[in-house]
């Protein structure tokens, strides 16, 4: 049994396998939406709309 194999193993279901195409649209996607730096970092000072968070909570659950 090879790394891959091993790994859906674990997963539980359901679980979906994307095609490589599928795959490398959904990486796209983010990429279409955000101008994204060489250096692989969203430029925020491109982007037209955002909101700053100044304050956030933690729940835990468990």
């Amino acid at each position: 049994m090879d790394l891959f194999e091993e790994c859906i193993k674990a997963l539980k279901d359901p679980k979906v396998i994307l095609s490589d195409e599928l795959t490398e649209q959904d990486f796209e996607t983010p990429n279409n939406k955000f101008p994204i730096t060489s250096w692989a970092r969203i430029e925020w000072d491109k982007v037209p709309q955002k909101e700053s968070i100044e304050t956030y909570e933690i729940y835990i659950i468990g």
